[in-house]
């Protein structure tokens, strides 16, 4: 609706050219960062591969063009001064839904769409579980409720109201859009740009940097992947800094211990 209808939306199917879709990568590229335009190019090929599936075209124009290449491991984190300041900001907002639901992504590291769609009758305050019945990876798992969480949870106004921990205007669905107040909240707390997935990233950060190990915040984002290590190692600076100086203690004492047996 926002960027290829107004591109694409008035030409045939046949008309669009594989120079038509460079273009606008290279356009999306410009303004927005590679990954999105990356995005933008396989939504493109994925409509026009269903599009030669159903007989409508003959070729992909999409087939050939190369995708930008993503640094994945570039990310933004908030330090725990820059929390402070989010927190303070989200409660001056007026959205006080949308903002709890911010709350809660930074402090335990859920996806977006697990958070926006919980449900209360998954959440237990008493045993601090809160049970995600589906995720990204397709199972579902347990989020352990830290206290803060559970102080959050408790004081939301849906509680008994409403099925949904964070539901909408109506209350019938869960809320949808949770990125203004995240905006206006950064602006206020004059901070840089962020997306709302850099909250988790953040938990991440915050949970490395007070001493998890990569292999319990690998747990703590229920991610199976071994990119945890190559996305947060960078973090552990305290972690790793004590770490290698382990390795120089244990190597000078061998060598200490070496010259005096000579």
């Amino acid at each position: 609706r926002l960027h290829l209808e107004p591109k694409f939306g008035h030409l045939r199917l046949c008309d669009v050219t594989p120079r038509d879709i460079q273009m606008h990568h290279a356009a999306m590229h410009e303004s927005h960062s590679a990954a999105t335009a990356n995005r933008h190019l396989a939504l493109l090929s994925a409509m026009f591969r269903r599009a030669v599936e159903w007989g409508h075209l003959d070729r992909n124009p999409v087939a050939g063009i190369k995708a930008f290449k993503e640094n994945n491991l570039m990310q933004n984190f908030l330090s725990p001064a820059e929390v402070a300041r989010f927190f303070a900001a989200l409660d001056g907002d007026a959205n006080v839904t949308a903002t709890a639901a911010l709350k809660l992504l930074l402090l335990t590291g859920v996806r977006r769409e697990e958070a926006l769609r919980a449900e209360w009758r998954h959440v237990d305050l008493e045993t601090g579980q809160w049970w995600v019945p589906m995720s990204k990876s397709g199972r579902g798992f347990y989020v352990a409720l830290n206290t803060a969480s559970r102080e959050l949870l408790s004081t939301l106004a849906s509680r008994g109201e409403s099925p949904w921990v964070f539901p909408g205007r109506d209350g019938k669905k869960p809320i949808s859009n949770v990125r203004k107040a995240m905006t206006r909240a950064l602006a206020l707390a004059e901070l840089r740009h962020m997306r709302i997935h850099d909250l988790r990233h953040s938990f991440a950060s915050l949970a490395i940097n007070s001493g998890a190990t990569l292999f319990e915040v690998q747990a703590l984002l229920h991610q199976a992947s071994h990119q945890v290590g190559q996305r947060y190692s960078l973090l552990a600076d305290s972690g790793l800094k004590r770490a290698t100086q382990a390795v120089s203690e244990v190597v000078s004492a061998a060598l200490v211990d070496a010259a005096r047996e000579a």
